[in-house]
């Protein structure tokens, strides 16, 4: 067959190696162009303290039922000590707060306030953060001395909590990086690099409370975030909470992950879009948000915790509810490209010699987890490899190559016509003082190989032409070089 091949199409000794290296440079491209529209992808893992690290967002949360003003609630609303029992103009004494703290469960207390007021009016009756903590400070190494820094916060609620979230580290800021066991050794004798001073007298009043900590700039929403809860102490104590954390760097479609960049559409998570959504239904479809949402903003609505009490036994109610849940969790199905969970844990809390309870975050000294997922392929390795390719099978180059492949398509194959140079027209070079050939009147077919040689004009021009000049002229002379009995250079 390949003798029938080579008679057919009248091929030669050295157009027959071209064909050959040219079917081995195609079978290496599709090759490669399978591999990489195959989207395949490398898994890189990296394991082990960092130098240096972000400070993540800490938040703290507080059973709604002790964070509220019960002064201040009964006075605005009197309404509610009647429904519990008392009769009109009673006066409102620590005493009266403390038998109806005793007499009703946490659970019931809070869904009697939630069924009469809505979110906005039970926001304002919260206790002020000036009567729960003192301050909140991170530590910034400076080259004199250590600095505190003031965190800003957030308040939100957050199923049956009310929360403040602190974020110490600005991602635009270089000096939120909080250097690791480098600068500890230098100046920090203490690891902890947050701080927040509570104010005794209120953690007297409570049982336990809860932290989490979160990317920069993120609140806990999902399922993603671990709460470390703790237990509140009569006697001042430091509290000391260490973490860890998972970072995923996914890659987007069309590979496999398909992870999004949801700072495109306007949220940082696809938890926060995905709660934004809840909301949004809800409170068109149903008049309040559902329970588990964060609520980050004084609705004027009611907590969804009484409305679903109220209608867990109607169907309706909820199917609603999960066809809610089940279309905003569709559109955010696709991963984050960048995700990070921490980790956090609890030591032993300690007793200090204090006016306040101290809640603090510790430097990382436990290993932390980065899973980077990165394509096996990238365009520009295609692109080598394409070069290396032709470079190897047919000695491409762009100047001679191109020309020469398409000329010999085009003759051999789709049958046009090669213009002979016909005599081929010597031209003295006076500079060189000898018969050379200019290129532009070199027979086309010939210099991309497709023409074999007359024996009598091969044997009459062999002797005109500079065996040197053939062989460097002809750049790609693997394949159109023909060859005498030596090498160009051992010819006299």
């Amino acid at each position: 067959m390949c003798f029938n091949i080579i008679q057919r199409f009248k091929l030669y000794d050295k157009e027959l190696i071209f064909v050959i290296c040219f079917i081995g440079a195609a079978i290496q491209m599709l090759d490669l162009f399978q591999r990489f529209f195959a989207y395949e992808y490398l898994t890189k893992a990296f394991v082990g303290v960092p130098e240096a690290t972000l400070l993540p967002d800490v938040s703290i949360c507080f059973a709604i039922i002790d964070m509220i003003n019960y002064t201040k609630l009964f006075s605005n609303y009197p309404f509610l000590l009647q429904d519990i029992g008392f009769p009109r103009g009673t006066s409102i004494t620590a005493d009266i707060v403390k038998s109806i703290r005793g007499e009703y469960s946490e659970n019931d207390l809070l869904l009697f306030f939630m069924e009469r007021l809505k979110i906005n009016q039970i926001w304002t009756q919260m206790i002020s953060s000036k009567s729960v903590f003192m301050k909140a400070v991170t530590y910034r190494v400076d080259e004199l001395d250590i600095i505190e820094e003031s965190c800003p916060f957030k308040e939100f609620f957050i199923e049956q909590a009310y929360c403040y979230s602190f974020s110490c580290s600005d991602v635009q800021s270089k000096q939120s990086h909080l250097y690791g066991l480098i600068e500890q050794y230098k100046r920090l004798n203490n690891r902890q690099i947050f701080t927040l001073s509570l104010h005794q007298p209120f953690f007297n009043t409570i049982n336990y409370y809860w932290i989490g900590l979160t990317a920069v700039g993120t609140l806990p929403r999902g399922q993603q975030v671990k709460w470390e809860a703790q237990a509140a102490y009569k006697n001042t104590k430091r509290h000391t909470f260490f973490f860890s954390s998972i970072e995923t760097r996914l890659l987007p479609a069309p590979y496999k992950t398909n992870c999004v960049n949801y700072t495109e559409k306007g949220f940082l998570t696809n938890t926060e879009m995905a709660d934004a959504c809840e909301i949004d239904l809800s409170m068109k479809q149903i008049g309040s948000p559902l329970p588990e949402n964060l609520i980050g903003s004084p609705l004027d609505a009611h907590f969804g915790v009484p409305v679903y009490e109220h209608n867990r036994a109607n169907s309706s109610f909820l199917q609603l509810v999960s066809d809610i849940v089940d279309h905003c969790s569709k559109i955010t199905k696709q991963p984050n490209c960048l995700s990070v969970v921490y980790i956090p844990s609890s030591r032993t809390p300690l007793p200090i010699m204090s006016n306040y309870t101290e809640v603090t975050v510790e430097q990382v000294s436990d290993p932390i987890y980065i899973v980077e997922l990165e394509s096996r392929l990238t365009k520009l390795d295609v692109i080598i490899a394409i070069g290396s390719i032709l470079g190897t099978w047919l000695g491409f180059s762009i100047v001679y190559s191109i020309p020469q492949l398409t000329g010999f398509l085009g003759i051999k194959f789709l049958r046009l016509k090669g213009t002979r140079a016909g005599n081929m027209k010597q031209k003295r070079n006076s500079t060189l003082g000898s018969d050379v050939f200019s290129t532009s009147y070199l027979n086309k077919a010939r210099l991309y190989g497709i023409e074999s040689w007359n024996d009598d004009y091969k044997q009459n021009k062999i002797r005109h032409f500079p065996s040197f000049y053939v062989y460097y002229n002809q750049q790609a002379w693997p394949m159109t070089y023909l060859e005498k009995h030596h090498h160009w250079w051992l010819r006299r």
